[in-house]
């Protein structure tokens, strides 16, 4: 009998870990994030976009972590009359076990406004959320040395904090690529056609995963 609650107790403390996911902290929906970065009554145009050849080479020339799927999913915010251009994108990285949700803003000329954690699956390292640690990533251009250096990291969160660093860091890259050279601009406006049939980027509880 002892043996078999033993057992039992086990199987229920493995059960529980390998559960953790469903357990995800969901710190904010896709709408408030969007609403964070780039306000209320944004209006912000959806934006797919393929993973393609030329950003995976770039990003594994740069020692960056992949994409966990194909597309990328860029919101932009368009106002033509104040010429003022706000991009958000809204990915996923692989913290030590789990994906890490986030949501990061650009302005018009890819510098990073604002970064923020949307949900967090992990037991441990949900410290990455803290203000303290994402504000060093934030307002800073691609070209910037200042993103060459490592931020300083909060203690218990290190696998957390450098999995959004890097993610950040793949952001800038990217946004480069998709947004930053006027050159890209009818490549851009291709690839929009070419992917208007994605489906809206999704979240927990809309089967997002």
């Amino acid at each position: 009998m002892d043996k078999l609650l033993v057992f039992s107790f086990i199987f229920m403390l493995l059960s529980g870990l390998s559960s953790s996911p469903a357990n995800a902290e969901v710190y904010l929906t896709k709408e408030q994030a969007l609403q964070l970065i780039l306000g209320e009554n944004h209006g912000a145009i959806y934006e797919p976009h393929v993973v393609t050849q030329e950003i995976e080479k770039e990003i594994r020339k740069l020692r960056l972590p992949r994409f966990l799927t194909k597309k990328i999913h860029f919101f932009v915010k368009k106002d033509r009359a104040k010429k003022d251009w706000k991009y958000a994108l809204i990915d996923n990285v692989i913290g030590k076990h789990q994906p890490i949700t986030y949501i990061a803003g650009f302005d018009a000329n890819g510098n990073i406004t604002q970064v923020e954690i949307m949900i967090f699956r992990e037991i441990r390292g949900w410290e990455v959320r803290e203000r303290r640690f994402l504000k060093q990533l934030e307002h800073h251009s691609p070209d910037d040395k200042a993103t060459a250096s490592t931020p300083q990291h909060i203690t218990g969160a290190t696998i957390s904090c450098e999995a959004i660093t890097t993610a950040i860091r793949r952001a800038e890259i990217v946004w480069q690529i998709l947004y930053g050279n006027s050159l890209t601009t009818n490549k851009v406006s291709a690839e929009k056609n070419q992917n208007k049939n994605l489906p809206e980027i999704k979240l927990p509880g809309e089967d997002f995963k």
